[in-house]
């Protein structure tokens, strides 16, 4: 078992520090500042002194519990609070625990390590081997032991093959950016801006890098994502070998077997005893061959043998030989493994019955990882039964613990109680849990966007949901984006979960109450896949309301994504949809908002006016507040457009007022910038820097950075009006590096202002 410590994505060559460590530090500088010891910060803060010290050297992670108490005994504000937060979840990016022993890979290590150490070592060693041979272990002992040569040590699980589509590159890419500390909401949107960031990030530092790439399907998928920077080694593993790898990249292959015999004997030893396997000798040989020497069967072989005492290892040996017979007589896939299967029956048979449900209930999750929360709403229990439900097959080597709140399943596992929970026999209840995972997710989802934004009034209260469902709350609304981001690639294939299912509201409206969020996070694939799935559904269910909600909140990615066709077309299917149910709905003034947005952009302002009217008389016509005043914003930008100053300003100020009286923050910072073009444009630039200002604070407050890049630019233009060239170079010089990974299109535009403001602060120097 490694140092929590040193699993970090962030190393000490690229000049920042995990969140981990800021936070000690943090705590530690205002224990200090206290006069305390930090016995007596463990005392204020009600924990072992002793956990405190593990934390503090970096031994342990802290968890949401202990984080929180450290900072609530400092008195920390909301930053503390905030960096405790990420504190705590940062350890879901950090090398994973070895789920099984690592017994008899010295020769195989040793190979790695020379690939590794070579005086020019390949940008890309691929270990290869059958299901259940131990890659992932291998590769993450491996990892962990050698972490210290390296300043930088990644990790993501590409999902190869596990049930559901395996990892796009946006996500893999995603998790590399947040091992490096990158927040959710400051990732790029695509793949391509995603991969320019990381190569920006790594290349130019001298820093060392190790990427764990584990568990992939194809060339094709590492490709995609490899940052190709010198000093970065990847390390892939994956069921196949990857030729193609070699034609563009300098590549190793390293083909890891089966376990030797010996070894193999002495794994079982490990788990049921030096001295229970000596007296048994003969029967843990032939334990051996019937799980084909492969350290997963073994394991979970072994941990059965552990728990059910009262059973020779030869009793065991005849029950796996009757199982595995069978199974041979079943037509299995080439990438099955008997040994593997018949041992996980085996396991999984003598699990207590309510255990064995959970297992089996886990296969209905389409995620790489799952909740405690998800987990408890699938068997309809509580999270402290879920949790020992866990614990139990945590044990028997059937599920990996993430940390307190995440867990996962071997790929192998996955699939197996994917196929058990698809058998005739448990229909019922494969329908039942999908039903309350469902719901699970949507109830999160709203009290979520209900804590985000709570002055909107685009909420719903939902229905109750169903016997045995649980959702999270959210205290902050730091938390509530947090677990958006946490869970965001659970997002679309739960929806699909939902359609498929027939459950066509749920499937509309989870990806509806994550709006809010995508408009701050900018998840561009999560955001239109899920709306996809949502217009999907809508369509089926025949409500014109719902389509139109669901294509306006589609078209608004596409448009800012410069599909500016796709999106006129969206808001056009919401214009029919409800002017076809005879029957007023906000939804109308959104699309017609969107159609003057289209317009805008496409610099036919008279028309932009024209739809932003009729979008501002709707929303007044169904009492949509939060939609007349974002209406009023766009119509006053679209004024400006058309050189009329007077009515610019006042459908800015009207929006903006009505959003102070809301205190909605984010709403101000959205009517301030404007307002501050408006005033720039007719040459008031006193009064433009004092709305940029306020804008760039109150989106800072909304934790918004695209805003906050956007207003700081435009501070940076405002201020080179004003003859203080300097100044506004420095302003839009920090804009760039804000939105640079967020939104290349802006950035492009910032570079533009800072490509013809530089030579004349040069000329002027």
């Amino acid at each position: 078992m490694t140092e929590p410590g040193k699993q970090q994505g962030r190393g000490r060559g690229l000049g920042h520090q995990s969140a981990r460590q800021q936070f000690v530090q943090a705590v530690l500088g205002a224990a200090r500042g206290n006069g305390w010891s930090q016995a007596e910060l463990a005392r204020r803060a009600w924990l072992d002194p002793a956990l405190v010290n593990k934390i503090v050297k970096g031994t342990v992670w802290p968890t949401e519990e202990s984080a929180a108490a450290l900072a609530r005994a400092v008195g920390g504000g909301p930053e503390l609070s905030d960096l405790a937060e990420r504190a705590w979840q940062e350890r879901q990016l950090m090398l994973p625990r070895l789920p099984i022993q690592q017994v008899g890979r010295a020769p195989d290590m040793a190979r790695l390590d020379e690939l590794a150490q070579a005086a020019h070592p390949p940008e890309v060693i691929v270990v290869n081997g059958q299901p259940g041979v131990g890659k992932t272990t291998f590769a993450l002992d491996w990892a962990n032991t050698v972490q210290d040569r390296y300043d930088v040590v990644l990790w993501s699980d590409l999902r190869g093959y596990s049930p559901g589509d395996p990892a796009q590159p946006v996500d893999i890419l995603g998790d590399l950016l947040r091992g490096l500390g990158v927040p959710a909401n400051r990732l790029p949107a695509d793949a391509t801006g995603r991969l320019a960031s990381l190569r920006g990030r790594l290349a130019g530092q001298g820093d060392r890098v190790l990427i764990v790439l584990d568990n992939a399907r194809n060339s094709k998928q590492i490709e995609a994502v490899l940052p190709s920077t010198p000093r970065t080694l990847v390390l892939v593993t994956s069921r196949r070998r990857m030729p193609r790898l070699t034609l563009a990249h300098d590549t190793r292959h390293l083909a890891l077997d089966v376990l030797h015999t010996d070894a193999a004997a002495q794994l079982v030893a490990n788990t049921v005893g030096e001295d229970r396997a000596k007296a048994e000798a003969d029967s843990v040989l032939r334990l051996v061959n019937l799980c084909g020497a492969l350290p997963l069967a073994l394991t979970i072989v072994g941990q059965r043998i552990v728990d059910q005492h009262d059973k020779s290892i030869r009793q065991h040996v005849r029950e796996l030989t009757d199982r595995g017979h069978r199974l041979q007589l079943l037509a299995l896939d080439e990438d099955d493994t008997i040994g593997v299967r018949a041992a996980v029956d085996l396991s999984y048979e003598s699990l207590p019955d309510s255990t064995a449900r959970l297992f089996r209930l886990l296969g209905v999750h389409p995620g790489a990882r799952f909740h405690l929360g998800a987990a408890a709403a699938l068997a309809g229990v509580d999270t402290r039964e879920a949790a020992r439900l866990l614990e139990q097959l945590i044990r028997a080597h059937l599920v990996q613990g993430v940390d307190g709140s995440y867990f996962r399943l071997h790929d192998l596992l996955r699939v197996y109680a994917a196929n058990e929970i698809a058998r005739p026999e448990h229909e019922s209840e494969r329908t039942d849990a999908t039903v309350r995972l469902v719901h699970w997710y949507l109830h999160t989802a709203n009290a979520g966007a209900w804590t985000l934004t709570p002055a909107r009034d685009h909420h719903i209260r939902l229905d109750p949901p169903p016997p045995g469902v649980t959702p999270l709350s959210f205290a902050t609304s730091t938390e509530a984006y947090s677990w958006c981001a946490a869970e965001l690639a659970c997002i679309t294939p739960i929806a699909q979960l939902a359609l498929e299912a027939g459950l066509l509201f749920e499937a509309w409206r989870l990806p509806v109450d994550l709006f809010d969020y995508h408009i701050l996070g900018r998840p561009w694939q999560v955001w239109i896949t899920s709306y996809e799935v949502a217009l999907t559904a809508a369509h089926a269910a025949g409500n014109d309301h719902h389509i139109a909600e669901a294509a306006v909140n589609l078209a608004e990615a596409y448009r800012r994504q410069g599909d500016l066709d796709r999106a006129t077309a969206l808001d056009r299917m919401a214009v029919d949809a409800i002017e076809r149910s005879r029957r007023p709905h906000s939804r109308l003034g959104w699309a017609y908002a969107g159609l003057g947005n289209t317009a805008h952009a496409q610099q036919r302002y008279p028309e932009a006016v024209e739809h932003l009217r009729t979008a501002v008389a709707v929303h007044r016509q169904v009492g949509s507040r939060i939609g007349e005043m974002a209406a009023q914003v766009h119509l006053g930008r679209a004024y400006r457009a058309v050189g009329d100053r007077d009515r610019a300003i006042e459908h800015g100020m009207i929006a903006l007022e009505a959003f102070r009286a809301d205190d909605d923050r984010h709403g101000i910072a959205f009517a301030l910038v404007p307002l501050a073009r408006t005033c720039r444009a007719f040459g008031e630039l006193q009064e433009a820097l004092e709305y940029a200002d306020a804008g760039l604070a109150a989106y800072r407050d909304s934790g918004d950075p695209w805003g906050e890049g956007e207003a700081l630019g435009l501070k940076g233009q405002i201020l080179s009006d004003l003859g203080q060239r300097q100044n506004g170079l420095a302003c839009l010089t920090k804009a760039v590096a804000i939105v640079d990974d967020i939104d290349p299109r802006k950035a492009a535009e910032l570079r533009q202002e800072i490509a013809a403001l530089a030579p004349t602060v040069s000329r002027r120097e």
